[in-house]
């Protein structure tokens, strides 16, 4: 993903995830999310067949063995990342383990989460 240098392009689920909290209590990665910011809502999604040649031809939500999600935004918040990437905004870490249906993860991310940046009283 580095090397295709695309702009707007984070990443989210449990990786970002484990950036913000890496005491995440879960092993392994069962899936990449990404987030891809566009401005005037047209997403070309050529990209995905470059990162996983077994998306071409059959669709991206066809491949048992990642998935790809797509947010559009008009307002993109993300953090640096060594390699050039962008990490997904932390509530969009927090959407992507609820839509892998990873609660439990998804309730201990929210948790430190509001440990980091408490709500105002």
């Amino acid at each position: 993903m580095e090397k295709l240098d695309l702009p707007g392009l984070a990443i989210g689920g449990v990786l970002g995830a484990k950036h913000y909290f890496p005491d995440l209590d879960l092993v392994g990665t069962p899936r990449l999310d990404i987030s891809l910011h566009a401005r005037d809502h047209r997403v070309d999604l050529d990209f995905i067949e470059k990162l996983d040649p077994a998306c071409a031809g059959s669709g991206i939500r066809s491949n048992p063995r990642a998935s790809w999600f797509t947010r559009l935004s008009r307002e993109f918040r993300s953090s640096s990342r060594d390699g050039g990437l962008q990490w997904a905004d932390p509530v969009e870490c927090l959407l992507d383990l609820h839509d892998a249906r990873l609660e439990t993860q998804a309730g201990q991310f929210l948790d430190a989460l509001r440990q980091h940046h408490p709500l105002n009283p």
